[in-house]
């Protein structure tokens, strides 16, 4: 056999369900979808399998690599770049809008028109799934280059899934996702499995409750806090809900995509993402986690922003407000606002594993991206209507270290009592987003080391609206 020019690299161990994983994509003609819990090492996986499967046709097929990586962001663009290089994947073409790339791409295509193999790694956003002279690079790539798709659940997006009939030309095919069904998009969801040739129970699954018994995750213990609105905003929020019944009423409940509709759905979002009580029940947390543990190695969540870009100086100050109340109630604690326009982003990250930052605040910048196993805290402030991204949050806290038994995870939960059972006209309306919400709170607390204290905890606001918990979760997994 010809040396291989691959590594796997120092201090990484290939789990038997990593190889498992490899010899299902074999088995399944080289195309399938690997669903596996955030922090089981999907990018690993995928990587070993694209190692196997140079080491497998070293002889037979050439000694160069050829895989194309699609990531949703510019962050895990350059997370990816860095994982590829550890492997010995050197050969790198970073395609977004903030690389100059076409010149080198089109060379390379040219070296393979004229019968000289290169090796390479392309990483591309997905958003040049849309550009028809990406499709067509795509489909004159060497017909073993393996394409790697992370959180593939994106290629189901309406303006992505209409091109995916259009790439041809590559048959090997690894899609990477924690949750491979989109929400409410049934039809995405099949033009993401159709692409891969593969269904649930997919080619690989590894989910998170498996994970945590198997020990590739750690365990954890989940308080959710419930959190009351004051006077005011509890006045703005009934009004809020009664002129949204109203509308409903006329207008049905089905009327989706009306502007008022959603205009005060987001208003009311706004009153509960930026209670006022939040802040005293900061300090409350801060407060149960000293008495516990030190305050380090965590991450704070807060609000997240709305559709409307006016309200983002609203989250920002949140979290400045944030800082004092860790400020006050623990001065000795060092903490730093993780946002966008951050600069020196990895030079924060590492200060953070290095224990010389204790807690990031953040809006969602830590949701992509981000791997810092030591994190053994999560504040969240605010709930997220996307199921994808609070199993996101839960996994990045539930990666295994030396120094970590199990994590701590502190959740606000607002859910206002403002109806009574002869308000019927709005009352079901109510009793559904709570429902909803509880079903993100039940979604943590099922696989938690105390359900039955979050349990306790939710009691009141699951008998005033006639919900059942145990019931919502054995609905959700279903």
């Amino acid at each position: 056999m010809r040396p291989s020019k691959l590594k796997i690299p120092q201090g990484v161990n290939i789990r038997d369900y990593q190889n498992t994983a490899y010899e299902n994509w074999l088995s399944d003609d080289c195309s399938g979808i690997f669903a596996m819990a955030t922090g089981t090492g999907k990018t690993m996986t995928s990587l070993y399998c694209a190692y196997s499967e140079y080491l497998r046709t070293l002889d037979s097929e050439g000694s160069n690599y050829h895989i194309i990586i699609l990531v949703p962001t510019q962050p895990l663009l350059e997370q990816w770049a860095k994982e590829t290089k550890l492997w010995g994947f050197d050969a790198h073409y970073l395609i977004s809008s903030e690389y100059s790339w076409k010149q080198g791409i089109q060379e390379l295509l040219n070296d393979f028109t004229f019968g000289l193999d290169s090796d390479f790694v392309i990483i591309s956003t997905y958003r040049s799934l849309t550009n028809p002279d990406f499709i067509r690079i795509l489909n004159n790539l060497p017909k073993d280059t393996i394409l790697i798709a992370d959180e593939a659940h994106t290629l189901g997006q309406k303006q992505i899934k209409s091109n995916l009939n259009k790439i041809t030309g590559l048959k090997k095919r690894i899609g990477l996702s924690a949750t491979p069904k989109r929400q409410y998009d049934e039809e995405g969801s099949e033009a993401m499995e159709a692409f891969f040739q593969d269904k649930s129970p997919y080619c690989f699954s590894l989910f998170m409750d498996k994970a945590i018994k198997l020990g590739f995750l750690c365990k954890y213990e989940y308080y959710p806090v419930v959190v009351e609105l004051n006077t005011e905003e509890m006045k703005e929020y009934i009004q809020l809900s009664k002129k949204l019944a109203q509308h409903i009423a006329r207008n049905g409940e089905n009327d989706n995509g009306n502007s008022q509709a959603e205009l005060l759905l987001l208003r009311r979002k706004r009153i509960i993402n930026k209670a006022v009580n939040k802040l005293g029940a900061l300090s409350g947390i801060i407060n149960k986690v000293k008495k516990r543990e030190p305050l380090q190695y965590c991450f704070t969540y807060a609000p997240a922003g709305d559709y409307q870009n006016e309200y983002e100086q609203d989250n920002v100050r949140m979290i400045r407000q944030m800082q004092k109340i860790f400020h006050e109630e623990s001065p000795e604690t060092k903490t730093h606002a993780y946002l966008g326009e951050t600069e020196n982003r990895e030079q924060v990250l590492e200060n953070y594993s290095k224990g010389e930052i204790d807690v990031l605040l953040a809006i969602n910048c830590l949701d992509e991206g981000i791997d810092i196993p030591r994190t053994s805290i999560g504040i969240f402030t605010a709930s997220t209507g996307n199921p994808r991204q609070f199993i996101q949050r839960r996994g990045r806290l539930l990666r295994n270290h030396k120094d970590k038994s199990r994590a701590l995870i502190y959740d606000m939960v607002v859910i206002p009592m403002v109806l009574s059972h002869e308000d019927k006209s709005f009352f079901k309306i109510e009793r559904n987003l709570v429902k909803t919400e509880l079903t993100r709170v039940g979604y943590f607390a099922k696989l938690s080391e105390n359900f039955y204290d979050a349990k306790e905890a939710l009691a009141p606001i699951c008998n005033y609206y006639e919900l059942d918990l145990d019931t919502i979760i054995t609905e959700l997994e279903e």
